[in-house]
């Protein structure tokens, strides 16, 4: 395991100072140079692209993200258009925290999945469903009986995690990233797990945001009404999504 933290902070230092390297052009560097990483610890099947705007299925658009992630299946012909299919879209990450607690669009579904800000920390986001009569109880009294989403961004840094952190900042990135292609591509399932194992992602402290549950497509919100969620690990009816 050690072996894999000097690694993550090895990468992380040449990642800092090759983004470094053009001051002028440090934001667009930056944003290059996280994307080639995930290309360097990602399977090959998946596309990382920079600057893109999703496209939702009643063709709106959202506000450009910094690093998308594509699934494997999705067509070559469309990869440099700068405007993608969200239905094929895995994960979205930005290099700005504003733009990740300023919510752009309401809708908890397409916030950015991380956030990075080099040297401070990596902000995984995550949402926990709340759906009434399958409710904890401290969840009854807090947020009351008729349930919701909270939406976390759990703040990995350095700072909270004690010790040397330059492998918490990539670390945790990477292990969200695969964790959440895991869901979908159970092939990634034993590299998540493994990864989960070592702790290179750190802890991480979070303050929720709350959405009312009707946010959601009415048949889903019908569906958790009646079987309610479980919390099977790789489930896609986990609690803890």
């Amino acid at each position: 395991m050690e072996n894999l933290h000097d690694a993550m902070a090895a990468h992380y230092d040449q990642l800092h100072q090759r983004a470094l390297e053009d001051p002028g052009t440090a934001g667009d560097a930056a944003e290059e140079v996280w994307a080639q990483a995930l290309r360097d610890w990602l399977p090959a099947t998946y596309h990382v692209v920079t600057k893109g705007r999703l496209v939702g299925v009643d063709r709106r658009t959202t506000p450009q993200l910094d690093i998308l992630v594509l699934d494997s299946t999705y067509p070559r012909a469309f990869l440099d258009t700068k405007y993608y299919f969200a239905a094929v879209v895995e994960s979205k990450i930005e290099s700005r925290l504003e733009d990740a607690v300023v919510r752009a669009n309401p809708h908890p579904a397409l916030l950015p999945d991380l956030v990075w800000v080099a040297d401070v920390a990596t902000w995984t986001c995550s949402h926990t469903i709340m759906v009434p009569g399958h409710m904890l109880s401290d969840e009854v009294e807090e947020y009351g009986k008729k349930g919701g989403i909270l939406t976390f961004y759990f703040s990995h840094s350095p700072r909270l995690n004690n010790r040397e952190g330059r492998s918490v900042i990539l670390g945790s990135l990477l292990t969200d990233l695969i964790e959440r292609l895991a869901w979908r591509d159970p092939g990634l399932r034993g590299l998540a797990e493994y990864l989960q194992y070592t702790g290179v992602a750190g802890g991480g402290l979070a303050r929720p945001l709350f959405d009312e549950l009707d946010i959601l497509p009415q048949p889903l919100v019908k569906r958790l009404r009646s079987k309610g969620l479980d919390e099977g690990e790789w489930s896609k009816w986990n609690r803890y999504c």
